[in-house]
Protein backbone atom coordinates (compact mmCIF):
# COMPACT_ATOMS: atom_id res chain seq x y z
CA UNK A 1 0.00 0.00 0.00
CA UNK A 2 1.35 3.49 -1.12
CA UNK A 3 -0.10 7.06 -0.09
CA UNK A 4 0.38 10.34 -1.59
CA UNK A 5 -0.98 13.71 0.40
CA UNK A 6 -0.90 14.39 3.63
CA UNK A 7 -3.11 17.19 3.93
CA UNK A 8 -5.61 18.27 1.73
CA UNK A 9 -6.56 15.51 -0.93
CA UNK A 10 -5.39 12.33 -0.29
CA UNK A 11 -4.36 9.38 -2.54
CA UNK A 12 -4.06 5.06 -1.46
CA UNK A 13 -2.74 2.66 -3.33
CA UNK A 14 -3.81 -0.85 -2.28
CA UNK A 15 -2.60 -4.15 -4.49
CA UNK A 16 -3.85 -6.96 -4.34
CA UNK A 17 -4.16 -10.23 -6.48
CA UNK A 18 -3.18 -8.47 -9.54
CA UNK A 19 -6.13 -5.75 -8.92
CA UNK A 20 -6.02 -2.62 -7.69
CA UNK A 21 -7.23 0.15 -5.47
CA UNK A 22 -7.32 3.97 -5.64
CA UNK A 23 -8.64 5.02 -2.80
CA UNK A 24 -9.43 9.07 -3.22
CA UNK A 25 -10.56 11.42 -0.13
CA UNK A 26 -10.61 14.93 0.62
CA UNK A 27 -11.39 17.64 -2.69
CA UNK A 28 -10.00 16.43 -6.41
CA UNK A 29 -9.85 19.43 -8.71
CA UNK A 30 -7.79 21.09 -11.92
CA UNK A 31 -4.66 21.55 -9.15
CA UNK A 32 -4.77 17.76 -8.30
CA UNK A 33 -5.68 16.43 -11.92
CA UNK A 34 -1.45 15.88 -12.95
CA UNK A 35 -0.99 14.28 -10.16
CA UNK A 36 -3.35 12.00 -10.45
CA UNK A 37 -2.70 11.30 -13.88
CA UNK A 38 0.34 10.72 -12.91
CA UNK A 39 0.13 8.16 -10.05
CA UNK A 40 -2.47 6.51 -12.53
CA UNK A 41 0.42 6.10 -15.63
CA UNK A 42 1.81 4.08 -12.94
CA UNK A 43 -0.59 1.66 -12.48
CA UNK A 44 -1.04 -1.61 -14.58
CA UNK A 45 -4.68 -0.72 -16.53
CA UNK A 46 -4.50 -4.11 -18.13
CA UNK A 47 -6.23 -5.67 -14.82
CA UNK A 48 -9.30 -4.57 -12.82
CA UNK A 49 -8.63 -1.24 -10.92
CA UNK A 50 -11.33 -0.03 -8.35
CA UNK A 51 -11.86 3.87 -7.61
CA UNK A 52 -12.99 4.11 -3.94
CA UNK A 53 -14.63 7.73 -4.09
CA UNK A 54 -15.78 7.20 -0.51
CA UNK A 55 -14.04 9.70 1.14
CA UNK A 56 -14.19 12.52 -1.77
CA UNK A 57 -15.43 16.18 -0.72
CA UNK A 58 -15.43 17.10 -3.84
CA UNK A 59 -14.57 16.00 -7.71
CA UNK A 60 -14.12 18.45 -10.87
CA UNK A 61 -13.95 17.90 -14.54
CA UNK A 62 -10.44 17.74 -14.75
CA UNK A 63 -10.15 14.76 -12.09
CA UNK A 64 -13.50 13.38 -14.47
CA UNK A 65 -11.57 13.43 -17.29
CA UNK A 66 -8.35 12.02 -15.73
CA UNK A 67 -10.88 9.20 -14.92
CA UNK A 68 -11.95 8.72 -18.50
CA UNK A 69 -8.34 8.52 -19.86
CA UNK A 70 -7.63 5.68 -17.70
CA UNK A 71 -11.15 3.95 -18.70
CA UNK A 72 -9.95 4.46 -22.14
CA UNK A 73 -6.52 3.12 -21.30
CA UNK A 74 -7.45 0.07 -19.80
CA UNK A 75 -10.41 -0.92 -22.03
CA UNK A 76 -7.42 -0.92 -25.02
CA UNK A 77 -5.10 -3.11 -23.11
CA UNK A 78 -8.10 -5.36 -21.95
CA UNK A 79 -8.35 -4.21 -18.24
CA UNK A 80 -11.87 -3.30 -16.10
CA UNK A 81 -12.36 -0.26 -14.01
CA UNK A 82 -14.99 0.43 -11.62
CA UNK A 83 -16.02 3.33 -9.36
CA UNK A 84 -17.69 2.57 -5.81
CA UNK A 85 -19.24 5.17 -3.91
CA UNK A 86 -19.44 4.20 -0.68
CA UNK A 87 -22.75 5.83 0.05
CA UNK A 88 -20.95 8.92 -0.68
CA UNK A 89 -23.86 11.10 -2.40
CA UNK A 90 -21.97 13.85 -3.43
CA UNK A 91 -19.80 12.15 -5.51
CA UNK A 92 -22.45 9.89 -7.17
CA UNK A 93 -24.46 12.85 -7.93
CA UNK A 94 -21.40 14.41 -9.21
CA UNK A 95 -20.72 11.54 -11.68
CA UNK A 96 -24.28 10.82 -12.19
CA UNK A 97 -24.70 14.84 -13.86
CA UNK A 98 -21.44 13.88 -15.84
CA UNK A 99 -21.50 12.45 -19.25
CA UNK A 100 -18.32 10.57 -18.07
CA UNK A 101 -20.51 8.26 -15.96
CA UNK A 102 -21.50 6.23 -19.31
CA UNK A 103 -17.63 5.74 -20.23
CA UNK A 104 -16.91 4.04 -16.39
CA UNK A 105 -19.97 2.27 -15.93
Amino acid sequence: MESIGQTGPSLTIERQDGATSVMLAGEWDLCEAPQLREVLDGINAAQHVLFDLTGVTYLDSSTLRVFAEFKHRSMGLGGSTAIYYGGNDRARRLMGLSEVVTLLD
